[in-house]
């Protein structure tokens, strides 16, 4: 698989998987912000640096905030992270599925 192909199947990957994120009629202008946040130089191409930038740079944020921000992962921040990450995308399910907006 060339770089190129790699990068879109990573980037379709990662959009697909933020699909709460791109819900709703202006997914193309969600899109199009997030390419754009991606592509660090602006030439309207994402390279798989950029890309690679990209989630390696929210990764850390992720890692960061799981961590409290000492620079270490313990098993009990995982679970409470993890359960925390699960308790909010429950709520945020239930509330699309009851009609609820926030």
């Amino acid at each position: 698989m060339n770089k190129t192909a790699l990068v879109l199947a990573a980037f379709g990957a990662t959009a697909l998987t933020s699909g709460a994120a791109f819900a709703g009629s202006d997914w193309e202008a969600k899109l199009e912000a997030k390419f754009a946040a991606i592509d660090s130089n602006g030439d309207g191409i994402v390279s798989e640096a950029e890309y690679l930038a990209h989630k390696s740079a929210k990764a850390s944020e992720h890692f960061a905030k799981v961590s409290g921000g000492d620079g270490s992962l313990t098993l009990t921040e995982a679970k409470a992270a993890y359960k925390a990450e699960y308790k909010a995308r429950k709520a945020k399910y239930k509330d699309k599925k009851h009609g609820d907006k926030k």
